[in-house]
C-alpha cells in the first residue's frame, strides 16, 4: 500500500459518518492535521505540500485554487492559507503530500465547507405554533411543514436548521440524517448551535417537494433536574428556524425560509419529554401522513406563527461536535418472567438509548408500554434509583393491516433491562421485535486496553460503556433519572481518561464555552453544573464556591491541551480560568488559600460517608479543597508560560508558592503525616506535589500502610480516587497499588464486576452485597467519574503516557505486578495511533510499540534502560538473572489476623 497522507481533518471536527466531507463549520480559516499511512520506518517529516481546490470539483485537470509546499514538521492544526478564507457557505477541497528522506503519495480529497458565519446570513424567520399547552404541563410535539417546486439541475441544496426545542428534519418523509436530539442542550439565551444538512440526494426534480420539521420540548421547555424540578428555564414555547438554500447548475439559487408560508399541527407524540419519556400515536401519525399527501386540513394544519426574531445577544453558532447519533444496536440476551407476571428483556448491557419496536400488529388504540431500568432487585425491575423521572414509553398502535414499527426520537433512557407491558400476542415473538439502540455523541474511539486480568477487561469495558453513555452532548452525570446534568466535578477529574479513551475535544470545547458564559453570570465563580438550570431553582445558593467542580475551568483544558497540544484551546480558555482563580474567597489567616466559609463538597461519595450525606467524608473537605487549588495554581502558572504571559506566570507562581507552603503549614506534620490521616488526604499530597522531598517516605509509607489496614478496600470519594494507585506506585509501592486495584471486596475497583456490572458506578456499593440497590436516594449504576481508574490502566499498567503535548514525545514504561503477565493498549492520538503490548514469559520481559511519525517515544525497560525509536514498529526484550514471575501477592494480613481485628487496632 502507497505511503500518503490520511484523515485529514479542520480544526477538532469530524466529517460526516462514511465520507470524506466536513460540512457547516463555524471557521473562515481551519486549521488542518492529517496522519500518515504506511510510512517508512524512522520517517521524519521536513515539508508538506498543501493543495486546495474552490469551486469545482477535483479531476486530473482541474488545477488547484492554491498549492504550495512549505518546510515544517508538524502534521496536526497547520494553519489556514490567509488569502483563501472560506466565507460563508464556501467550500473547498483539499489535500496534501508530505516529504522527508521519502516523498508520499497525495492524500485523498477532502471537502470542507462553511456554514453560516455572520448573522445577516440567516434570512428566515423563527416560527412557532400558535397553540401550545400550558407551560406548567408537559407539551405534545409540534410537526412544521413546507412545500416547494425543485427545478432538474440541482448541483447543491443546504439546510440551515436549529429550533428552541429539539427536532427532528425530514425531506419528502425521510429523515435525512441519524442526528438525534439536535441542536443540543446549550446556554440557549447566549447560545443556539445550528446544523447544516446536504439534502441533494434527497430532492426529486421537476417536482414538488415538502420539507417536515417536528419539534418538541427537549431541554428548552422540559423539565429538568431532580423532584418537581423547573420548566421552561430557557422560554415557554418552543420555535423552529430552518433554511434551504438550492444553488442550480445554471448558477440560479433559490432559498426556502421559514415564515409564515409554513403549516403545523400537533405531532402524534402526545408527551414527549426527556425524564418521563415518549407516548406515540400511531393513528395521528397516520392521519399527518394522509394529510401530508393531499388536504392539510385533515390533521389540522394551521399557519405557524412567526415570533419576533432572536435577540442579537443570541450567537447563532456552528456546531462544534459531531452531534448525538445512532451508534449501534444491540439485540436482547435474555427474555424472562418475574415472580409477579411480569415480562422482561435483558440486553446484556447497561447502555443509553431507546427501545426500537418492529413488525407488531394488534388492535387500534392498544397500548404497548416500555419502562426501563439499569438493574433488578428483588427479581423485579429497580425503579426507585430513577427517583421522580417515569422512564417510560408507550406505543399506541392505529391497527393497520401491516406490522407496525415507531422508535422514539425525543427522549433516550439509561437501562439494562425493559419491561415490555400489554405485548399483543404471543411474548414469544418479543426477542425478534425488540433491539436497544445505542445513543451518544459520535465521537471516534481512541482507546483499546486488553490484559491477562479478565476482571481488569471488564473494569475498562465498564468505563468506556460510562463514557460513551453519559457524554450526550455534553458530559453528564448520569442517564437514567431526574437529573442528566453537565456536572463540573464529575469531568473535572475524569478528563484525563476521557480524551484518551475518546476523541471528546470538540465537544468539551463547546461545553467549555456554555461554563464561562454560566461563570460570568455567577460573577466568576464557576457553577456545580454546566448549563446551569439550578439558577432557575434557586437551588444551593453557595455550592457554585466549590472546589473540584471549581476547577473544571482549569483542569478540563488542560487535559485537552495535554491530549492535543492545541494552544488556541488554552487560550479560548484563559480568561474563565484567570477570572475563576480571582475570584476564590480566600481566607483572612492563609490568604494564599480557600476561605475556612466557603462551601466545600470534598471528597464526594467516600465509601465510609452515610447513605444520606455523601458529603461527610473521612478527609477535611478543606484540606481537598487546598490541595486541588494548589494543584490548579501549579498548572495555571505553566498555561501562562506556555501563552507567553509572563507577568501573570510570575503571579500564579508565586501564589502556587504561598499556596503550597500554607498548605503544608496547616496539613502535615514536618516528618510527613497528613491531617485526616486518609487515602484521599495522602493520595492529594503525594501526586500533587504538596510535600517535600523527605516527607515522601513517610507519606507513602503511611498511605500503604492504611490501605493495608483496610484490606486493600479503597476509602476515597470523587477527589482521591483518580490519584491514590498513582500515589503508592509514585512512594514506590507498587505492588500494594496492584493489590488494591485488584481487590474484589466492597468497596473496591472490582467489586462491582463481581455483581455482574457492565457499567461504573455511582457509588463503590450502589448495589449491596444481597443484591439490594444502596437505600442512598441519588443511587445510578452509570456514572463515569470513579471510573478515573482508567488512567492507570492505560498509563501504569499498559505503560503508554504522554510526556509532551499533543503526544509530540511520550513513553512507554509498563510496571508490572499483580500476577498480570500480559498487557495491550493503544491510543488513537491526534499524530496518529500509538501502542504498546507488554508480556512477561519464562523470565524475558518482552515489548512490542508502535509509534506514527511525529511522535518520539521513550521505551523504558525494566532494568532501566531506556531507547528512543520514532515512527514505526520496534520490538525488545529484557531478561533478568534473579528474576521471579509472577511476584508473590500481597496479603497484607499476617496469619490468623482478621481484618476486623486490623480495623480495630
Amino acid at each position: 500500500m502507497a505511503f500518503r497522507p490520511v484523515n485529514l481533518r479542520f480544526e477538532h471536527h469530524l466529517p460526516l459518518p462514511g465520507t470524506l466531507s466536513t460540512i457547516g463549520i463555524g471557521e473562515s480559516h481551519p486549521r488542518v492535521s492529517w496522519n500518515l499511512e504506511n510510512q517508512p520506518e524512522n520517517f521524519q517529516q521536513i515539508t508538506y505540500h498543501l493543495e486546495l481546490l474552490r469551486g469545482a470539483e477535483p479531476t486530473s485537470a482541474t488545477p488547484p485554487t492554491y498549492s504550495e509546499e512549505i518546510q515544517g514538521t508538524s502534521s496536526t492544526l497547520i494553519q489556514w492559507p490567509e488569502s483563501h478564507a472560506l466565507p460563508s457557505r464556501s467550500g473547498a477541497f483539499v489535500r496534501v503530500k508530505v516529504s522527508g528522506e521519502t516523498a508520499s503519495a497525495w492524500s485523498d480529497w477532502h471537502y470542507v465547507e462553511a456554514g453560516l458565519l455572520i448573522r445577516s446570513d440567516w434570512t428566515c424567520s423563527r416560527i412557532s405554533s400558535p397553540s401550545y399547552t400550558s407551560p406548567e404541563a408537559p407539551s405534545p410535539s409540534a410537526i412544521f411543514k413546507r412545500s416547494f417546486a425543485v427545478k432538474r439541475g440541482v448541483k447543491k441544496a443546504r439546510v440551515y436548521m436549529t429550533s428552541q426545542g429539539v427536532y427532528d428534519l425530514r425531506v419528502n418523509g425521510k429523515p435525512v440524517s441519524t442526528d438525534f436530539m439536535n441542536p443540543g442542550w446549550t446556554n440557549y439565551q447566549d447560545r443556539l448551535l445550528y446544523q447544516v444538512y446536504d439534502v441533494a440526494g434527497a430532492l426529486s426534480e421537476d417536482s414538488e417537494n415538502h420539507l417536515t420539521v417536528e419539534v418538541a420540548e427537549g431541554w428548552f421547555t422540559g423539565r429538568l433536574a431532580w423532584g418537581d424540578g423547573v420548566r421552561n428555564v430557557y422560554g415557554d414555547r418552543n420555535a423552529i428556524m430552518a433554511q434551504l438554500e438550492l444553488e442550480y447548475a445554471d448558477g440560479t439559487r433559490e432559498v426556502v425560509n421559514s415564515d409564515d408560508r409554513w403549516q403545523v399541527t400537533q405531532g402524534a407524540s402526545t408527551t414527549a419529554e426527556i425524564y418521563d419519556g415518549q407516548t406515540f400515536d400511531a393513528s395521528r401519525a397516520k392521519l399527518i401522513e394522509e394529510s401530508l399527501r393531499g388536504d392539510l386540513s385533515l390533521a389540522g394544519f394551521a399557519a405557524a406563527q412567526v415570533l419576533p426574531p432572536l435577540p442579537e445577544s443570541t450567537e447563532l453558532e456552528a456546531m462544534t461536535s459531531a452531534p448525538m447519533r445512532q451508534i449501534d444496536v444491540l439485540r436482547p440476551a435474555t427474555q424472562f418472567t418475574t415472580p409477579s407476571g411480569k415480562t422482561i428483556i435483558d440486553f446484556g448491557q447497561n447502555l443509553v438509548g431507546y427501545a426500537r419496536i418492529k413488525n407488531v400488529t394488534g388492535q387500534k388504540g392498544h397500548t404497548i408500554t416500555l419502562k426501563f431500568a439499569e438493574v433488578m432487585e428483588n427479581e423485579e425491575l429497580g425503579t426507585r434509583p430513577l427517583r421522580c423521572a417515569k422512564v417510560t414509553d408507550n406505543f399506541i398502535l392505529a391497527g393497520t393491516p401491516e406490522p407496525e414499527s415507531w422508535e422514539p426520537n425525543f427522549t433516550f433512557h439509561g437501562f439494562r433491562y425493559l419491561q415490555v407491558d400489554n405485548w399483543p400476542g404471543d411474548t414469544a415473538t418479543l426477542s425478534s421485535a425488540i433491539e436497544a439502540v445505542v445513543i451518544h455523541t459520535d465521537m471516534t474511539r481512541a482507546a483499546t486496553f486488553e490484559c491477562s486480568n479478565a476482571s481488569l477487561n471488564q473494569l475498562h469495558s465498564n468505563v468506556f460503556w460510562s463514557m460513551r453513555g453519559n457524554f450526550t452532548g455534553l458530559p453528564t452525570d448520569c442517564p437514567q433519572r431526574d437529573e442528566r446534568l453537565g456536572w463540573t466535578g464529575d469531568i473535572a477529574v475524569f478528563a484525563p481518561t476521557a480524551t484518551f479513551l475518546y476523541d471528546c475535544t470538540a465537544l468539551l470545547q463547546s461545553w467549555l464555552k456554555d461554563l464561562w458564559l454560566d461563570q460570568k453570570d455567577l460573577g466568576g465563580i464557576p457553577p456545580v453544573v454546566s448549563p446551569n438550570c439550578l439558577k432557575a431553582m434557586g437551588f444551593w445558593a453557595r455550592v457554585s464556591e466549590c472546589a473540584i467542580w471549581n476547577d473544571a475551568v482549569i483542569l478540563v483544558p488542560w487535559a485537552l491541551y495535554q491530549e492535543t497540544g492545541d494552544l488556541a484551546l488554552l487560550s479560548a480558555q484563559f480568561e474563565s480560568m484567570d477570572t475563576f482563580l480571582n475570584s476564590i474567597p480566600l481566607d483572612k489567616n492563609h490568604d494564599a488559600l480557600w476561605s475556612d466559609d466557603s462551601f466545600q463538597l470534598g471528597d464526594w461519595l467516600d465509601p465510609l460517608a452515610p447513605p444520606d450525606n455523601p458529603a461527610q467524608s473521612q478527609t477535611d473537605a478543606h484540606n481537598v479543597a487546598n490541595a486541588f487549588l494548589v494543584n490548579s495554581l501549579a498548572i495555571m502558572a505553566k498555561i501562562c508560560a506556555l501563552l507567553e504571559k509572563p507577568a501573570e506566570a510570575a503571579k500564579f507562581s508565586d501564589w502556587h508558592a504561598r499556596a503550597r507552603q500554607q498548605f503544608r503549614h496547616l496539613y502535615v506534620t514536618p516528618a510527613g503525616f497528613v491531617s485526616s490521616d486518609s487515602q484521599t488526604a495522602y493520595a492529594l499530597a503525594i501526586v500533587f506535589d504538596l510535600l517535600e522531598k523527605d516527607q515522601l517516605p513517610t507519606a507513602g509509607a503511611r498511605l500503604d500502610r492504611l490501605i493495608r489496614k483496610n484490606g486493600f478496600r479503597i476509602s476515597t470519594g470523587f477527589a482521591g480516587t483518580p490519584y491514590v494507585l498513582e500515589a503508592l506506585v509514585l512512594t514506590g509501592h507498587t505492588q500494594t497499588a496492584y493489590r488494591m486495584l485488584l481487590e474484589t471486596g466492597c468497596p473496591s475497583w472490582l467489586y462491582p464486576i463481581t455483581m455482574g456490572a457492565t457499567t461504573t458506578w455511582e457509588r463503590w456499593d450502589s448495589m449491596m452485597p444481597d443484591g439490594s440497590i444502596n437505600p442512598g436516594e441519588m443511587t445510578s449504576f452509570n456514572h463515569y467519574a470513579l471510573g478515573a481508574v482508567a488512567h492507570f490502566l492505560h498509563e501504569r499498567v499498559g505503560g503508554l503516557r504522554c510526556v509532551a503535548a499533543g503526544w509530540a514525545r511520550c513513553r512507554v514504561e509498563p510496571l508490572p505486578g499483580g500476577e498480570i503477565t500480559k498487557v495491550k493498549v493503544e491510543h488513537l492520538a491526534i499524530q496518529g495511533k500509538i501502542g504498546a503490548e507488554w508480556e512477561v514469559v519464562d523470565g524475558v520481559f518482552r515489548v512490542e510499540v508502535r509509534v506514527p511519525a511525529g511522535t518520539v517515544m521513550e521505551v523504558a525497560m525494566p532494568k532501566g534502560e531506556v531507547k528512543e525509536v520514532g515512527a514505526g514498529v520496534w520490538k525488545f526484550e529484557e531478561k533478568f538473572d534473579a528474576y521471579s514471575w509472577p511476584p508473590k501477592a500481597i496479603s497484607g494480613l499476617p496469619d490468623g489476623i482478621t481484618l476486623e481485628d486490623v480495623k480495630n487496632e
